[in-house]
């Protein structure tokens, strides 16, 4: 009767919270394709503005030349078959983390939790991207699936992410992702603030970072949601909405059917803390982490005036291939063959691999390839916290350069 009653429970929880979900993909299906050519749009100013900029650079056709047609082909039993084994792997581990009673077995299980939730939303990057399989609207609804247990919203992701930082990948005044400070800039902040960002710049602390400022300030309060190709408003609001949804339902799930659910209220919080919070910032941590090492290295360089920036600078010259044991970078989608990703998002991420080796034969002294490991991790979170834009430099918070002059000459 225990059973049958919780089951009951759960259908009453879980079928307002679908039929939510569902109005709303299907008003993101109307909206796909808009959001696809403005996306196109971004990347066609971009490339517009970097032709009249670095003369000496290789164009965007020369660049993209190194990227076979058989590249670009996308197939949809691959993407389909990608997004289900991540979607049942968070099943899995989701549920073992709900169901463990056993303190340190919730605590292992919360921590593999957050991987596969950094997974899940890779696929997601690549569905928005349009890349995973040739149907424009089937990418959609599997994008705004995946992007949910990160409660990441669709609108405000493509602005961001598809326009500005692929737009303009390294150029500080439009590019938000981890664009470093100067020092002037640092001075410039509040006491609080200050302390605020040099413990960001730990190895903790770097999650801390990325929760604060892409997914917070930006996507979910709209700081720097504005310009051409912003969201609409509704849209916006519409797909933050969704995302709420989905966390009051995973509330409602831990409340309801955890492990703990018959202890005291203090243990019943524990759990939520636990299945819901703890991966949460795991994968904010995973996510962080990668997205500031993938640009930012103390060979990278940064730009704050458009006319010292281009194509080729943002995504050949200071996009960093993180090489990873192949087991991680199957697990989390070859995301660090990040180069072949940013000369084109459209390019399937089974297929980034062989490009990304074509553009490193074509560019050897211009790709920056960098084995990841704990020492680099510890020595780029210490060396490059503040960037001198005028000496192209890396910063110490007391204005110390920390790398040598012309170190990407």
């Amino acid at each position: 009767m225990r059973k049958r009653e919780q089951i009951a429970n759960l259908s009453a929880i879980c079928h307002p919270v679908l039929r939510f979900m569902l109005k709303n993909v299907t008003a993101d299906l109307l909206s796909a394709r808009l959001s696809a050519a403005s996306a196109q749009a971004s990347a066609n100013a971009a490339v517009a503005a970097s032709s009249h900029h670095s003369s000496g650079d290789p164009k965007i056709h020369q660049v993209r030349a190194h990227v076979a047609p058989s590249a670009r082909a996308a197939q949809t039993w691959k993407g389909v078959g990608i997004f289900s084994i991540d979607v049942i792997a968070l099943a899995v581990v989701f549920t073992a983390t709900l169901w463990a009673d056993n303190l340190l077995l919730k605590l292992g299980a919360g921590l593999i939790l957050g991987f596969v939730i950094g997974m899940l939303f890779l696929f997601g990057h690549d569905a928005v991207h349009g890349s995973p399989t040739p149907h424009a609207w089937l990418n959609r609804v599997l994008g705004t699936i995946a992007f949910l247990p990160a409660l990441h919203p669709v609108s405000g992701w493509q602005f961001l992410h598809n326009r500005q930082h692929h737009g303009w990948t390294n150029l500080s005044t439009k590019d938000p992702v981890h664009a470093p400070f100067s020092f002037e800039q640092y001075k410039a902040l509040t006491p609080f603030k200050r302390l605020r960002w040099k413990l960001y710049y730990t190895p903790l602390g770097i999650g801390a970072l990325y929760l604060e400022t892409m997914w917070w300030d930006i996507l979910m309060r709209g700081h720097l949601m504005q310009g051409p190709g912003a969201p609409d408003r509704i849209k916006l609001f519409l797909d933050r909405s969704l995302c709420w949804a989905f966390l009051a339902g995973q509330i409602a799930l831990v409340w309801h059917f955890g492990a703990w659910q018959d202890g005291a209220l203090w243990l019943r919080l524990a759990e939520l803390a636990l299945v819901i919070a703890f991966p949460y910032y795991v994968w904010n941590w995973a996510g962080g982490l990668v997205t500031y090492l993938e640009h930012t290295h103390p060979r990278a360089r940064w730009y704050d005036r458009e006319n010292e920036w281009s194509f080729f600078k943002g995504q050949i010259q200071n996009t960093v291939h993180l090489h990873l044991p192949r087991h991680w970078e199957w697990m989390f989608h070859d995301v660090s063959e990040h180069n072949a990703h940013h000369v084109d998002k459209t390019i399937a991420c089974y297929n980034l691999a062989g490009v990304q080796a074509e553009l490193e034969k074509a560019y050897p002294e211009d790709i920056i390839v960098q084995h990841l490991s704990w020492g680099f991790i510890f020595d780029t979170l210490k060396r490059c916290r503040l960037y001198d834009y005028r000496a192209h430099r890396w910063q110490d918070f007391d204005g110390t350069h920390t790398t040598p002059a012309n170190a990407r000459a």
